[in-house]
Parts: C-alpha cells; sequence; structure tokens
C-alpha cells in the first residue's frame, strides 16, 4: 500500500501529523469504547494529544498540551481514561475521559482534560 510497504498486511488509511494537528508524533495508544464498540486512535503529539476513529481515520478532536509543546508525551489507557504526560515543564498529568470522544457533537473538536 501507498506510502508504506506492506507484507500480508493492508494498510487502511494515511494521515500526515500535519493533518492531523502537529509537527512530530512520538507515541501511539488505542482506545474501543465499551458503549458503541467504536475503535479510536490516540496520537501523542508534540502540541497535544490527537484522537481519530480507526474504521476511517476521520479526526474526532485535539487535546492541546497542558503547558508547551514538546518531543515527548506519552498515553496510557485504563477503562475508559487516557493517561498523558510529558517532560514539558510543569506539565504534569493530563486525564481525559475518552466517553468524551463517543459524545463529540462534531469531527475536528478541541477537548479539555478531565483533570490535570
Amino acid at each position: 500500500a501507498i506510502p508504506a510497504p506492506c507484507s500480508d498486511v493492508d494498510l487502511e488509511w494515511w494521515r500526515t501529523n500535519t493533518e492531523i494537528g502537529a509537527g512530530m508524533a512520538n507515541d501511539n495508544w488505542g482506545w474501543t469504547s465499551s458503549d458503541t464498540g467504536v475503535e479510536y486512535a490516540l496520537a501523542a503529539m508534540n502540541s497535544g494529544t490527537a484522537f481519530l476513529r480507526v474504521a476511517d481515520g476521520s479526526q474526532v478532536g485535539f487535546l492541546p498540551t497542558a503547558t508547551s509543546s514538546s518531543s515527548w508525551r506519552d498515553i496510557k489507557v485504563y477503562d475508559h481514561y487516557a493517561f498523558i504526560v510529558s517532560e514539558a515543564s510543569s506539565h504534569g498529568l493530563q486525564i481525559f475521559d475518552l466517553k468524551a470522544l463517543d459524545a463529540a457533537e462534531e469531527d475536528d473538536e478541541t477537548f479539555d482534560a478531565t483533570l490535570t
């Protein structure tokens, strides 16, 4: 599949870092809604976290960084919460309720952290 060579794997969709809101990315994670069965990709970007639907690659929204852009951001998921950290000064921990993705009324929303 274009633009990446594949061996017994089909590339379903491709989005550049610029298309999903940042110049750099360094971590990916996933979550499946127990309410709707929709699968989401979580992309850690230099300026925040992007949320995309796995089925079609459409962007649900973006959670901006708590402080300044940085090259490192890490995401882990427990139950329906994403725990997001960065080495950026004073960033701390962002906690995001992933159920907000199912409730998003339009694509490409800007989200706020549930707790910082």
